[in-house]
């Protein structure tokens, strides 16, 4: 999927796993769209901004771009992977590991 020019949305209603760098590209912004989903953008090297469903418990798994996650109100697993992330839990029993690179 190219995004193409300017700010673009991805919503993900379903697990996306094993994905590689080539499948996205040009898409800034990544939304879980129904609670419980597991996401592995570790091959991704452009930065994104990954945001958890409000409810329900997310794995999210970045890549090597400076990305910003953000759970939900459930228990969430949020990994950084390589680059300077900014990872926030919110409310729930969350999982935050920041992987290689400068995370705050």
């Amino acid at each position: 999927m190219d995004g193409g020019n300017g700010f673009d949305s991805l919503s993900l209603q379903a697990q996306f796993l094993n994905s590689n760098d080539s499948q996205i590209s040009n898409i800034e912004e990544v939304l879980l769209a129904v609670a419980g989903l597991v996401v592995n953008l570790a091959l991704q090297t452009e930065p994104l901004l990954v945001r958890g469903f409000l409810s329900g418990n997310q794995s999210i798994t970045s890549g090597s771009g400076n990305d910003s996650l953000t759970g939900g109100t459930g228990s969430d697993m949020l990994d950084g992977g390589a680059g300077a992330d900014s990872i926030v839990g919110a409310a729930g029993a969350d999982s935050l590991l920041g992987g290689g690179g400068d995370d705050t």
